[in-house]
């Protein structure tokens, strides 16, 4: 592990001053919930019946500092692309800059930047889906400082070679996430928040989804095991993996095969 520096050896400093440089600080905490209060009452509003909530990576915890700020726009029997494009409207009037309405994504979005704060901000029409992921991604990151931590370096690492963009084809910030947590469940670090018998099923769009998580859930004793081994096992666990056989579950808390799965194997 190399010369030891204050109790520390030398690849645990570097990914502990990793975390330290790409965490989100509290400045960008407040400017993110002064922006949230602002389109609470400046769009939200405009909708009856609606809410806003924020989701993904920032509301989980497991994000990079500047990530996108996402927003779910919740509303009743919604047109979603005359709100998107009414929304759009709005945010110009503003003064927000770069609007831009994507209304052909699979989910379809309004992307802007906030100057007075400088975020950057995607908001969604009824993604209620992902606001059950984010609880239970926040539920996960609230078991153990490993989790978000690990989450971080990862992440860093997957940005800077161009690994982290689904767009073009690698893969989303979503499910590096997924991937630290399978993991680390496989680790014996952080429990499986989705066994057992009891389970939470909701219908969104015609279409029934299993969102089970045990929120009491804890893990006693933090794993002695550091970043830096943590971060040693991810990579050797994902090179090394059956990618050709196996598909990963974080809801089984251990692999499945393709075939259970139902995804057929590809050239």
């Amino acid at each position: 592990m190399g010369k030891a520096i204050g109790g520390l050896s030398n690849p645990e400093i570097r990914w502990e001053n990793t975390v330290s440089a790409n965490k989100i600080h509290s400045s960008e905490e407040k400017r993110r919930e002064s922006l949230f209060k602002h389109l609470e009452k400046s769009v939200a509003s405009k909708f009856e019946g609606s809410k806003l909530s924020p989701f993904g990576s920032l509301e989980s915890g497991l994000s990079l500092k500047g990530g996108d700020f996402d927003l779910c726009l919740q509303i009743p029997n919604a047109d979603e692309k005359k709100i998107l494009k009414r929304i759009g409207g709005m945010l110009r009037g503003q003064g927000m800059e770069k609007v831009q309405t994507i209304s052909r994504a699979k989910v379809p979005i309004v992307k802007f930047v906030d100057p007075r704060s400088g975020l950057n901000v995607d908001i969604s029409i009824n993604n209620t889906l992902a606001l059950y992921n984010t609880k239970l991604l926040s539920t996960y990151a609230n078991l153990d400082k490993k989790v978000r931590d690990l989450t971080i370096c990862v992440k860093h690492w997957a940005l800077h070679r161009n690994l982290s963009d689904s767009v073009n084809g690698t893969l989303s910030s979503y499910a590096w996430s997924i991937l630290v947590i399978n993991h680390l469940q496989e680790q014996g670090v952080i429990p499986n928040l989705q066994s057992g018998d009891d389970r939470v099923i909701v219908e969104l769009e015609g279409k029934e989804y299993d969102v089970t998580i045990d929120e009491k859930a804890s893990i006693g004793n933090s794993s002695s095991k550091s970043i830096a081994d943590l971060a040693q096992s991810f990579f050797l666990n994902y090179a090394t993996r059956n990618w050709d056989g196996e598909v990963i579950s974080i809801r089984k808390g251990s692999p499945i095969s393709r075939d259970e799965k139902g995804w057929m194997n590809e050239e």
